[in-house]
């Protein structure tokens, strides 16, 4: 089987896999290959759940990706220059004009900073870059999102999730880190399951639907999966709107550091979630050792 595969090839090339979950023929299957915590943290992969509930809120006109500034969304003044070209399709691209990756919880030391709201750690950022001009990935992007949705909805995108896509999908239990004023980081944080991550991919392979609900629009699930960026010299991996794309496949990823995926292969119907605390080169390889197999069909 599928999983088994993976599991076998994640053992020769030495990758700290926890498991992995596959979604063939309506039929979930997991592999749990070490001792771990049944629900842990997803890092990035909380970025395409963040695309999804914009999606979502787009869908009900509440905003608009391709033509909201986020200056006048968030209602600031205080902005570095170039913020008012700013908007919200720049933030979910990776495109906004940093010139650097900043405001990652994971690997700085946030008692560190000066202030209790993040946002203002990030409107003081001068852009580098124009909007749209050169995609530099920084989880300052989706933090923003997540203080746009409260903005827009006066709720948070925490409290969004659950009632939009945890509660149809029946997860349950997930939880997900929140800056000192209690927002969503949107970037990372998100703790699931491997089978949650599943349940999200299936979804996206049923276009949106699970038991014949809508839960996110169809639509936007194809402007997800759009490449519109890139930071790879070889032109291989691109990026969309919380979801990366390659020029080698059809199948489309939500990807968080050490070793956390999403595989989503509409062309075969397949599902591919996996956990893993890994440190090392395997997990690039172990990635498309998948991409061959799900080449083979």
């Amino acid at each position: 089987m599928l999983g088994e595969q993976i599991a076998q090839k994640a053992r020769e090339l030495g990758v700290n896999m926890f498991s992995v979950c596959t979604m063939e023929k309506d039929c979930f299957h997991t592999w749990h290959l070490i001792e771990s915590h049944t629900r842990n943290n997803v890092y990035s992969v909380s970025k395409s759940i963040t695309s999804l509930v914009i999606g979502i809120l787009t869908d009900r006109g509440i905003l608009n990706p391709f033509e909201d500034s986020i200056i006048k969304d968030l209602g600031v003044t205080e902005a570095a220059e170039d913020w008012e070209n700013v908007r919200i399709e720049h933030l979910l691209a990776h495109t906004t004009g940093f010139g650097k990756s900043f405001l990652d919880i994971d690997n700085e030391d946030a008692s560190a900073w000066e202030e209790a709201d993040y946002m203002r750690i990030v409107l003081r950022q001068p852009l580098v870059y124009r909007p749209g001009q050169k995609m530099v990935y920084s989880d300052a992007n989706y933090y923003i999102l997540s203080r746009i949705i409260t903005q827009r909805t006066g709720r948070t995108l925490q409290e969004l999730v659950r009632e939009w896509i945890w509660n149809p999908l029946g997860v349950s239990g997930a939880a997900w880190a929140v800056c000192p004023l209690g927002y969503a980081m949107g970037a990372t944080g998100l703790f699931l399951t491997v089978e949650d991550m599943a349940k999200i991919g299936t979804m996206l392979l049923q276009n949106g639907k699970a038991a014949g609900r809508e839960i996110v629009p169809s639509w936007w699930i194809k402007e997800m999966v759009k490449r519109r960026a890139s930071q790879d010299p070889g032109g291989r991996d691109g990026y969309g709107l919380g979801v990366w794309v390659r020029t080698d496949t059809t199948a489309y990823m939500a990807n968080g550091m050490l070793g956390q995926l999403i595989y989503i292969s509409p062309e075969n119907g397949r599902v591919v979630a996996w956990q893993s605390c890994d440190h090392g080169i395997g997990m690039g390889p172990l990635t498309d050792f998948l991409v061959q197999l799900d080449q083979e069909g």
